[in-house]
């Protein structure tokens, strides 16, 4: 019986490749939707099975766990093995520079083909802003689909690397659609060595549906079951810009604006103090890094200004380790560490939708129901919140306390990556790189400039050290059970099955690094 199950298993993950390959190859739609219903047809229980098991508490019927399966399963056939730029893959101010000079006939096409808006922006703009960039990025990921990116007479006058020259001999208009962007890739690399080409992503289309298709639809998931769009964008500006609110609303209340501010906005007040708080924070840790810009190199100083400055400060440090040793400045507890995202601050336009949302939710009827004699229990927000999440086990346990310690400004990304260790306790490389892929630029370049694994380590100790606080054991021991004695109890097993969970994924990093 063992014999006949492994090789139905090997049959069926021949089939699933020979279904790929055939998909990469459709030359129409309709081609593509037959061959993706021979794939719905040999996975598509398990993709409905990983839609469950990621939608956890949400209450999903067949219909919509079948409908989220189908697009995850489009997703990773169109997407999985299709090779991709990135932001960290190319100094994209020198490759912008080379598409505009005169006489380059490749720069020319490729500039060509970008659309007439993000032309303008990138002729206007003296510097390559973050927004800017993910465009530029986004649109030339498309344009690594394209049969035509590269003149045939172009080809045959550059150095192409071997992969590539194999791929070439199959003729371009014969590639699949995996082998068509590798090949595009590759040569990009070859025509702007300013671009470094990343290792072929593999052909996996269940790996990539958990990794990524999936994890991508867990708004859309939350949405479907509850009927209400949940704004992380909006509760991370809420959260960022806390102590900003709070200190335009007692300066409103007690009529201590500062000068000029009476006629500005709410938004535009909040904006300015978010400023000034953010100078006040991180304004002597930029002096310092200015200082040492200058000590490197005299002859051509700058100052970090936002993050594409910041990004050439830590790769200058990084060459001068010996003269700025890393641990002044690279890890998030080092004493002169600066985030990317300072570099950000949220705009107003940001902070009015944030308001917008903050006032609908506090001033509708059902945000304020008709009030009850009080319990007698806890009452304030922390305790109301632990209450809720702690219905979920050890697990929400560890997300109440990663946003208790990381919520405040300045820890977006720790408390980025709290959150996706609160649903991922263990992850894979391949999870992690998908969770890194879906931040923001900003937020993922302090995850990678700090290291996944520091990080975690960071977040991991934090929350255990916060753990032992009497004030927060006691914020959630009133809000598990109704005894003492299994309050008690609840607390000890949720602290033990967190060191334990801790212990686990600090043994799978080892690992990882060691492999």
């Amino acid at each position: 019986m063992p014999i006949i199950i492994i090789a139905a298993a090997i049959a069926e993950v021949g089939e699933l490749e020979d279904i790929l390959d055939q998909y990469d190859h459709a030359q129409t739609k309709g081609e593509r939707e037959k061959i993706a219903f021979r794939a719905w047809e040999l996975v598509g229980d398990q993709v409905k099975s990983m839609v469950s098991r990621a939608a956890g508490g949400y209450k999903l019927d067949g219909d919509q766990v079948e409908s989220l399966a189908w697009q995850a399963l489009f997703n990773g056939l169109n997407e999985s093995g299709v090779s991709r730029l990135r932001r960290s893959d190319g100094v994209w101010e020198h490759f912008i520079s080379h598409c505009r000079q005169p006489g380059n006939a490749i720069g020319q096409r490729i500039w060509s083909l970008l659309s007439p808006e993000l032309r303008k922006q990138l002729t206007q703009s003296q510097y390559l802003k973050a927004i800017t960039a993910d465009v530029l990025i986004k649109e030339l990921n498309v344009l690594l689909r394209r049969r035509d990116l590269f003149d045939p007479g172009a080809l045959s006058t550059m150095v192409l690397p071997q992969e590539a020259q194999q791929l070439l001999a199959h003729g371009v208009e014969n590639l699949g659609m995996t082998q068509l962007s590798r090949f595009n890739v590759l040569a990009l690399s070859a025509a702007f060595p300013q671009i470094k080409v990343s290792p072929k992503p593999p052909r996996n289309l269940m790996g990539y549906i958990s990794a990524s298709a999936i994890p991508g639809m867990m708004r859309q998931i939350a949405e479907m079951a509850t009927g209400q769009l949940p704004n992380s964008h909006l509760q991370s500006t809420y959260n960022a810009l806390r102590p900003d609110v709070e200190v335009v609303k007692t300066m409103q209340e007690t009529g201590t604006l500062s000068e000029g501010w009476e006629s500005l906005s709410t938004a535009e007040q909040i904006y300015r103090q978010q400023k000034i708080r953010l100078q006040r924070q991180y304004g002597t840790i930029i002096t310092w890094w200015n200082e040492r810009i200058r000590e490197l190199q005299p002859q051509n100083p700058y100052v970090v200004k936002d993050a594409s400055s910041l990004r050439s400060a830590r790769e200058l440090f990084q060459q001068h380790s010996n003269r700025v040793p890393a641990n002044l400045w690279k890890e998030p507890n080092s004493p002169y560490f600066l985030p990317f995202s300072t570099m950000h601050p949220f705009g107003i336009k940001s902070i009015e939708n944030m308001l917008a949302v903050e006032s609908q939710r506090q001033y509708s009827p059902s945000a304020n129901p008709r009030q009850e004699p009080a319990a007698p229990v806890v009452t304030q927000p922390e305790g109301e919140q632990a209450q809720r999440l702690l219905q979920g086990g050890h697990q929400s346990v560890y997300r109440f306390l990663v946003d208790k310690l990381f919520s405040q400004p300045g820890f977006e990304a720790e408390h980025a990556v709290g959150l996706f260790l609160t649903q991922n306790p263990k992850p894979s490389k391949s999870q992690v790189q998908a969770f890194i892929s879906s931040l923001p630029d900003d937020l993922a370049d302090d995850v990678q400039s700090s290291g996944w694994a520091q990080v975690v380590r960071q977040v991991d100790r934090q929350v255990i050290q916060i753990l032992q606080d009497p004030l927060t054991r006691r914020q959630l021991t009133q809000s598990l059970g109704t005894t003492a004695i299994a309050r008690a109890r609840a607390i000890h097993l949720a602290q033990n099955e967190i060191r334990m969970t801790i212990f686990i994924r600090t043994a799978n990093l080892i690992a990882q690094m060691a492999g």
